[in-house]
Formats: C-alpha cells, sequence, structure tokens
C-alpha cells in the first residue's frame, strides 16, 4: 500500500516529474513508473537531464500525467497542486 500523499498514483502508470535548473527555472518530464515498497520507482539514464538536475538540487515535484505528459483535468477528485518533495 503506497503512502498517503502517493495513493492518487496507486493503480496509474505516468507522471510528470519536474526538476529545477540551476537558475530556479523548472523543467518537467513525463516518465513511466512502478510502485514497489510504497515508493514509486522510475528507471532513467545516468547522464539524463533530469538526472544531473536532480544530482544538483534533489528537489523535485510530481503529478499525475497520460503517456504524452498531459496533466488531468482538476475535479474533485485530482489534487490542487503537485506533491510536496518526496523521498524513498
Amino acid at each position: 500500500m503506497l503512502a498517503e500523499n502517493l495513493r492518487p498514483f496507486a493503480g496509474k502508470k505516468y507522471l510528470k516529474l519536474e526538476s529545477y535548473r540551476r537558475d530556479g527555472r523548472g523543467v518537467q518530464t513525463p516518465l513511466w513508473f512502478v510502485e514497489m515498497d510504497d515508493c514509486l520507482w522510475v528507471r532513467t539514464p545516468d547522464d539524463a537531464g533530469k538526472i544531473k538536475r536532480i544530482r544538483r538540487n534533489a528537489r523535485v515535484r510530481i503529478a499525475l500525467c497520460d503517456i504524452r505528459g498531459r496533466l488531468p483535468r482538476r475535479d474533485s477528485h485530482s489534487p490542487k497542486k503537485p506533491s510536496a518533495p518526496i523521498a524513498c
């Protein structure tokens, strides 16, 4: 079972990860993920831009998205903003 702040991701496949450039601007990247051990796991090459940004600044935000990176429309069941920083 996922932690409380990750429950909206249960049974889903894609998330949008926002990592930050040196100048503070966010870069959003859609990723496929799996749930395991109360965490969301993604796989990406070690030299990917998002990995370089995360090594420099571990602060990230995540939100549900579709395979093309589009965020779902807000409704009464959608979070009002992306999740808080998460560590697993």
